[in-house]
């Protein structure tokens, strides 16, 4: 990695105006009675902050920029009246190359605000650059809790969920649908670990017997090995909870159906994620079970409107992380609106972002004292639904706004056993799917 500077490269866009400002005294006195429209410094920049390249190649186009162009293109391309630029910077997947694309955004396209970041390692290696120079930060796909917690920063939010959010709530809708045993398979890295470690621990809590837990090399591409492990304890386990991502997944699951395996698979929906897997996989994965915080079918107007829009425009169903970016855009127009002229200025604009409350597709979000938000989680199955696509639809139990970090007691304080809002159409598609 490049040497960190000493002293930060900005404190918001219009700070670095001032040692012009001297100059053009004579100027703006001139223009200022010319009238017109505000000056294009009242435009917002936006640096999207994604892969292009590498492993995580399809996240920036599919699930970060595309919401992005959706909001955009929904609301005049303006942000509070304000025209908007925006410009991208390939993460190439890796740590050193997010640390690369944060410096072109900041000290090239000097932008007000990045949206994105999609692996964790890649988060966490920008995490002190964008801290030491103001860079307000939503972060609408990378779990990593540090981010959010001990290593929280100022000027970074987290409009997805955490790592250590979902892993109580998980344990507790197997629990309460009568699971005794579970093996589980992962991919050994940080976050497949992150992942599924605390739910197994959880699980354990709540009286649910892990028969047994393998863990594959990263990347694997031939589960063979590690599915002849499973085998030796299928006759023992009502479920198997896998946690690995992108390629790797859709080798398992296809891998994992071409085996003749017939134990319900149960997991986090992230697994099972809409754009990046289940639009691969289809109906590879259909019977599947997930613990998840959203659904493209969930029935709020603000969601209706959003799977309506969204379709329509890319012709595919948004999954949760679209969904988060989208989220974002709300809240950076909110922000700014509260912010005023000084939306600018980092602190400000940081400011303005920790007290609004924006009704976005997964529900009202509002960051907390992490700069985090709280997620509701339902029991989705993998369906065909109305459409005929193959998707995650609530079946009925679902959890209420568990926050970060979130313990067995906030999942059971807050668990419905039925009553997730879902489309009636829905509905038709999971009782004909049993």
């Amino acid at each position: 990695m490049h040497a960190q500077s000493s002293a930060p490269w900005r404190h918001g866009r219009r700070f670095r105006l001032s040692a012009a400002i001297g100059a053009l005294l004579a100027l703006v006195a001139v223009t200022a009675c010319q009238g017109g429209g505000g000056p294009a410094d009242d435009a917002v920049k936006i640096g999207i902050l994604a892969p292009e390249t590498g492993v995580f190649a399809a996240y920036g186009p599919k699930v970060i920029r595309d919401p992005i162009n959706l909001w955009l293109s929904s609301n005049g391309n303006k942000i509070d009246g304000r025209p908007v630029e925006v410009v991208k910077a390939d993460t190439k997947s890796t740590p050193q190359g997010a640390l690369r694309a944060a410096r072109q955004l900041v000290e090239r396209d000097d932008v007000d605000v990045a949206i994105g970041l999609v692996n964790s390692a890649a988060a966490l290696a920008v995490r002190n650059y964008l801290d030491q120079n103001k860079v307000v930060t939503l972060v609408t796909v990378a779990g990593a809790e540090e981010l959010t917690q001990e290593q929280k920063s100022k000027y970074i939010f987290r409009v997805g969920f955490a790592n250590s959010q979902f892993h109580g709530s998980g344990a507790v809708i197997a629990q309460k649908a009568g699971v005794k045993s579970i093996a589980a398979i992962a991919d050994d890295y940080v976050a497949p670990r992150q992942l599924l470690d605390p739910f197994l621990r959880d699980a354990k809590e709540l009286g649910i017997t892990v028969k047994k837990a393998v863990y594959a090399p990263f990347p694997t591409t031939d589960y063979g090995p590690y599915l002849s492990q499973l085998r030796s304890v299928s006759g023992d386990v009502q479920a198997i909870a896998p946690m690995m991502f992108g390629a790797d997944g859709v080798a398992f699951f296809t891998q994992y159906k071409q085996a003749g395996f017939d134990i319900p698979l149960y997991t986090f929906g992230d697994v099972t994620e809409q754009t990046i897997f289940l639009d691969q996989v289809k109906e590879n994965a259909i019977g599947s079970e997930t613990y998840w915080s959203y659904s493209p079918w969930l029935d709020t107007k603000a969601n209706n409107s959003f799977r309506e829009a969204y379709v329509k425009k890319y012709k595919r169903l948004p999954g949760a992380f679209s969904m988060q970016s989208y989220a974002a855009m709300q809240f950076l127009h909110a922000g700014v609106a509260k912010a005023g002229e000084e939306f600018g200025e980092s602190d400000s604009l940081v400011s303005a972002l920790e007290g609004v409350t924006v009704d976005s597709p997964g529900g009202k979000l509002t960051f907390d004292e992490g700069h985090g938000v709280n997620w509701n989680v339902y029991l989705n199955k993998v369906v065909k639904g109305p459409d005929g696509r193959v998707t995650q639809i609530p079946t009925g139990p679902w959890i209420e706004s568990q926050p970060q970090r979130s313990s067995i007691k906030q999942a059971l304080d807050n668990y419905h056993s039925s009553g997730a809002p879902v489309t009636e159409a829905a509905k038709q598609a999971v009782a004909k799917a049993k």
